[in-house]
């Protein structure tokens, strides 16, 4: 899906007003806010899994050569 946030802004206060354009503009930039700390938790989630697996899969492998 795409936003035209340019348009949505200027349709709001065209029709609602500045004052709800402005509350608009307040809640969108809430809603973007929030996407950037999921995308970044996201990232660092998958990058300390990795990081923990790799270490795991080194892990696993020394035990088995060592056992052999």
């Amino acid at each position: 899906m795409t936003w035209y946030i340019k348009e949505l802004k200027d349709n709001v206060s065209e029709l609602y007003g500045e004052e709800q354009a402005k509350a608009l503009s307040i809640a969108l930039d809430s809603i973007f806010e929030n996407q950037d700390f999921a995308r970044f938790h996201y990232a660092e989630v998958q990058r300390l899994i990795k990081g923990h697996m790799a270490g795991r899969d080194r892990e696993r492998f020394l035990t088995k050569k060592g056992s052999v």
